[in-house]
């Protein structure tokens, strides 16, 4: 819930109007790749991402608005999604706020209060912190591309992955 006020805080300041129910719900489901339930081989805001569909979907929710909140799920962590319609960018942009402060000094003072006297953040920095090395440690690849790598290597010493550099030098080329 933090990520879709902090999202609508940002909108309203710089006076960006989005579909209300695709935003809502893009922020509701971006971290279902971090629940047991739907955490996987792939990285997590593909795991994720692919689980709201398959949900939404189900319900008979529009093929066209799904993939739109597909698309706000699978990019709201990457700079990326900054660069894709209000209802992708203001999940990665209030995400951001939520997760690490990101714009949170640049909105009213008392609106950030307010959403943080609703959803309290309840020891958040640890849990988040847990949760992602978790999923990290159980799927190390689906982690390489992310932020969820910095986690696994900070908690886990052992916790290694190739990176590209392994690829580059194993690609099939003779130099």
């Amino acid at each position: 819930m933090r990520t879709f006020f902090f999202g609508a805080l940002i909108a309203r300041q710089n006076q960006v109007t989005f579909d209300g129910e695709i935003f809502f719900l893009a922020c509701a489901l971006h971290d279902l790749g971090l629940t047991q339930k739907h955490a996987g081989p792939l990285p997590f805001e593909i795991q994720g991402a692919q689980a709201a569909r398959k949900l939404l979907e189900s319900d008979g929710f529009p093929t066209e608005k799904s993939q739109t909140v597909w698309d706000g799920i699978a990019m709201h962590p990457y700079p990326i999604s900054g660069f894709k319609p209000p209802e992708i960018s203001l999940v990665g942009a209030g995400a951001a706020t939520d997760v690490v402060g990101g714009r949170v000094s640049s909105l009213p003072a008392d609106d950030v209060r307010d959403v943080l006297r609703a959803f309290p953040r309840a020891g958040f920095k640890r849990r988040f912190v847990e949760d992602c090395s978790a999923i990290a440690n159980k799927y190390p690849g689906a982690a390489r591309n992310s932020f969820m790598r910095d986690i696994a290597e900070r908690t886990n010493p052992a916790y290694h992955v190739s990176n590209i550099c392994d690829a580059i030098t194993s690609a099939p080329f003779d130099e």
